[in-house]
């Protein structure tokens, strides 16, 4: 079940990069995968998970932060940033 939460949350960022980097409008891909999001919290917090769930929280925490107006377009970016190890997540810190 780990893995399957782990990837269908890769495929979601990845399909959220691709659109953006095509040019389209990410407002209804953002809403479901901030769905998506809250609901893996949920069930990683349910089972234990503690180091996902806290990923994901924090992945759902820059996204309601950076997802107003012009700022939606750098979810694509700030995500897969998050995601690229420990060393840049400190950075994210000053913006919580």
């Amino acid at each position: 079940m780990l893995d399957d939460i782990s990837s269908m949350i890769t495929n979601a960022e990845e399909r959220i990069a691709l659109l953006a980097a095509m040019g389209y409008d990410l407002t209804e891909q953002i809403k479901s995968y901030k769905e998506r999001l809250k609901k893996c919290c949920k069930m990683l917090y349910e089972n234990g998970q503690i180091e996902l769930y806290q990923q994901c929280c924090n992945k759902l925490d820059l996204i309601e932060k950076f997802s107003e107006g012009e700022m939606m377009e750098k979810v694509s970016v700030i995500v897969p940033i998050y995601n690229a190890g420990e060393y840049l997540r400190p950075c994210f810190r000053e913006y919580r």
